[in-house]
């Protein structure tokens, strides 16, 4: 069987297509994007695509043919070339190959000197520049275009007439990192707010493939796990699954980037005078958070976090809570402060707040006869909320306040947060009750011996 055979028949294990690539290979639609994490195979899937579309068979669609026309459209056509060449080389069927077409390792496939691909049977392909001349992607009557990662607007605008006369197709295979793409997000998926409201181009289908040991059933979960783990918090989202910019525009805490993520020899060398334990008691799955923040007085890093699960109770909590301050050697002896949102009723009983609940459940978890700390509420007088973010806002541009890899709701909410998404707000929320005294402080006045933040 050739490597294309393989694909197509074979399990995963053995070579064969994946579940998401299948699906994409299934889509009847006649433009198909596949958005996908890093190294769940997109390119390859478009590979395959492409020699389907070359040799005028497809598994799951109706195509033209052969001799057909294509073209494959990359960001730098001298860089990218050898680089997609070889994924189509890993699937090429054997003696398809014209009279001087050759793949070259080094240059990618060459058909009369050129870069290109020409079969026996006629049918050609020519790699173009997405990035380069416009007009490089002008005129021209062809079957198919594959896209692999987006080009400029001004090339993408184009596409969709090379193919209009003979009914072609378009596919895009691309991991939305790398250049803004805002406007190729609205023109899939429109934009209700311009003015007139922008509809979706028409025609389009998702393929959205995640980063998963479900969706790459050839690779191990350890592999999976550790190329997750190498990822830039800013880009997780992106890299496994395929969202669109890892920043929302229009958010909140502008100051926040991958410089916040506080570095190891930052938090080794901290000589933490502040322990501190703040809960926002959000009703329902994963809206209680609860965050543990190391200080020195003039720095402060939110280390830690544990977030609530279906059914949880105040000793579950407080159980969560204490099984983070010993991933970081310390104990309820250590906090020196700690704060928690008002009343839940999801929670609370017998007219209880969960701040009281919580104490207990401390004192009886650590067997002493008194909680070992007082959970108090936080500042909430008017005004204070918008106050506070400005105030975390501004003490993160000035290189004081940061986050840890392992605060993964709050580094999200913090890239994406704009002010009207509650689902977001909880993080946020528990580290700014946290640190209330810190970020409220007023001028002339230093509580506790925390530092002193004016909000201008």
């Amino acid at each position: 069987m050739s490597p294309l055979d393989i694909y197509e028949w074979c399990s995963p294990r053995t070579g064969g297509m994946t579940p998401g690539q299948r699906r994409f290979h299934a889509d009847p639609a006649r433009y198909r994007r596949l958005q996908a994490g890093n190294q769940v195979g997109k390119s390859y899937a478009g590979a395959a695509e492409a020699w389907w579309w070359m040799l005028g068979r497809h598994p799951h669609r109706i195509t033209p043919s052969a001799p057909t026309e294509g073209w494959i459209v990359l960001p730098d056509l001298q860089g990218d070339w050898p680089k997609i060449s070889a994924k189509l080389r890993a699937l090429q069927p054997p003696d398809i190959l014209a009279d001087g077409c050759r793949y070259d390792r080094m240059r990618g496939y060459i058909a009369s000197g050129a870069r290109g691909i020409a079969l026996r049977n006629g049918s050609t392909v020519t790699p173009k520049s997405g990035t380069q001349d416009p007009l490089a992607v002008e005129g021209g009557t062809i079957d198919w275009i594959w896209v692999d990662e987006p080009p400029k607007v001004t090339h993408w605008q184009s596409l969709p007439q090379r193919v209009a006369v003979r009914g072609g197709s378009i596919w895009l295979t691309f991991t939305p990192v790398g250049r803004p793409l805002g406007w190729l997000r609205e023109y899939f998926e429109g934009n209700p707010e311009s003015n007139p409201p922008t509809p979706p181009a028409p025609g389009w289908s998702e393929i959205r493939v995640r980063l998963t040991p479900e969706n790459c059933p050839h690779r191990s979960a350890e592999s999976i796990a550790d190329q997750v783990a190498a990822m830039s918090p800013w880009q997780v989202r992106q890299r496994r699954d395929g969202d669109w910019e890892g920043l929302t525009e229009a958010r909140r805490f502008v100051a926040f980037g991958e410089g916040s993520i506080a570095p190891d020899a930052l938090i080794e060398s901290m000589t933490a005078s502040h322990v501190r334990l703040s809960w926002d008691h959000g009703e329902g799955t994963n809206n209680q958070v609860c965050y543990l923040i190391l200080g020195d007085g003039r720095r402060w890093i939110v280390a830690d976090e544990t977030v609530s699960e279906k059914g949880s109770t105040p000793a579950m909590d407080a159980r969560r809570a204490l099984d983070m301050l010993t991933r970081w050697g310390l104990t309820v002896d250590h906090v020196t402060a700690a704060f928690g949102d008002v009343n839940s009723a999801g929670k609370a009983g017998a007219g209880a707040s969960v701040n009281a609940l919580l104490e207990a459940a401390f004192a009886d978890l650590t067997r002493r006869s008194a909680p070992p700390f007082e959970i108090r509420r936080p500042n909430k007088r008017g005004g204070s909320v918008e106050a506070g973010e400005k105030a975390m806002n501004s003490l993160i541009r000035e290189g004081r306040l940061f986050t840890t890899a392992r605060t993964a709701s709050l580094n999200t909410s913090l890239q994406h947060y704009t002010g009207s998404e509650k689902d977001l707000k909880h993080p946020i929320d528990a580290v700014r009750y946290g640190l209330s005294d810190v970020l409220l402080t007023p001028p002339g006045s230093d509580p506790r011996g925390a530092s002193r933040l004016i909000v201008v």
